[in-house]
């Protein structure tokens, strides 16, 4: 399919000031359910439902978080879970 100069400035318009790699993960998903063509609608919709559904990252704000955040985080990877998930990895060479 070749598109008209009016419709890639169209795609253009839509896609201006967008990271590339979130136009490619958002052509990418429409293409693995959407039906062909694509409508510049379709991806934005993806990609704005893929920004509003990332948990924001949590900051610690004061020292005392920060500590608690390591304290946690050392827990974590000394878990028998997180072990025996890391074990099971490498037995699949992972």
């Amino acid at each position: 399919m070749i598109l008209t100069e009016p419709e890639v400035r169209i795609w253009q318009n839509c896609f201006d000031g967008e990271r590339p790699q979130m136009i490619e993960w958002g052509f990418a998903e429409y293409f693995k359910t959407g039906t062909f063509p694509p409508k510049p609608a379709d991806i934005t919709a993806l990609i704005k439902q893929k920004r509003e559904s990332v948990i924001p990252e949590y900051r610690p704000t004061s020292q005392e978080d920060w500590e608690a955040c390591q304290r946690d985080r050392a827990s974590y990877f000394a878990s028998p879970g997180y072990k025996a998930w890391l074990e099971k990895m490498k037995a699949k060479g992972l």
